[in-house]
């Protein structure tokens, strides 16, 4: 069966906010034109079983806009499923973003603001972002993020890989359950926890880099080639500064190594 498409086009002021929230599918936000925010709606009718996929999508005011889907099912929901939608969103370049999804991909490209993405089942990818404060949570999924500049960033997965190639965040939490952290950037003066139960931690950060630093794994070691100054190692469990020290970055695994290397 043919999808069926729907074109939505808001007049918004100030920054806006959008929220976007998704059962089942894609949602892709993108940079548009100023002082509007474009939705399109992707209806896949074949990919339905059961029950009735109805989607909102509204101006809440002048700079609130929001896109939902809810499934109506009258039997137990294994029995059923509500259709793929995919959105694909154009939003101005300063906007703040809440999005949820399901079952499926969360991609955010080139948009400043405060945002919170979380997929329960999916992967969450974003691009080209400045912020005050940024969330990316995936229960299971990856997390791919590239040119992130913010103050705070809260990003993590229970069962996927992170993988952040130039950040430059001034305090983070960066941490999964089951798979491995790749983090390329600058860490800035704020308290950086970063950590995995089961996978290894790859920091690449600039050779200048001031920090006190603790890091404990129960299988495996700590390498670096970096200035590293030891104050205690025992039982696997590390302590020390990088070059003049400052403040405090926690690195944590149960089985996995964790290397610090310069840019």
């Amino acid at each position: 069966m043919d999808k069926e498409i729907q074109d939505y086009r808001f007049d918004v002021s100030d920054t806006p906010v959008i929220k976007i929230k998704n059962i089942r599918g894609e949602i892709n936000i993108k940079q548009g034109d100023d002082n509007e925010i474009k939705v399109q709606v992707i209806k896949h009718p074949d990919t339905c079983k059961g029950g009735e996929t109805n989607i909102t999508v509204e101006q809440i005011s002048d700079s609130v806009i929001s896109a939902s889907v809810d499934f109506e099912h009258r039997k137990a929901f294994r029995l059923n499923s509500p259709c793929r939608i995919d959105f694909i969103i154009e939003v101005p370049a300063a906007c703040q973003v809440r999005a949820k999804n399901v079952s499926g991909n969360i991609e955010l490209q080139n948009i400043n603001g405060d945002h919170r993405l979380k997929s329960v089942s999916g992967s969450v990818k974003f691009s080209g972002i400045e912020a005050d404060d940024f969330a990316a949570k995936s229960v299971s999924g990856k997390i791919l993020g590239a040119n992130l500049k913010c103050a705070n960033a809260e990003i993590g997965s229970v069962s996927g890989s992170l993988k952040l190639s130039e950040m430059e965040i001034e305090e983070s939490g960066i941490s999964t359950i089951s798979g491995s952290i790749s983090y390329e950037g600058a860490l800035g003066s704020g308290r950086h926890d970063i950590g995995t139960i089961s996978g290894s931690i790859n920091l690449s950060i600039p050779e200048d880099t001031n920090m006190d630093f603790r890091a404990s794994s129960i299988s495996g070691n700590l390498k670096s080639n970096m200035n590293l100054q030891f104050t205690s190692i025992s039982r696997k469990k590390w302590a020390g500064q990088l070059n003049e020290g400052g403040s405090l970055m926690k690195l944590k695994t149960i089985s996995g190594s964790m290397r610090i290397n310069s840019l």
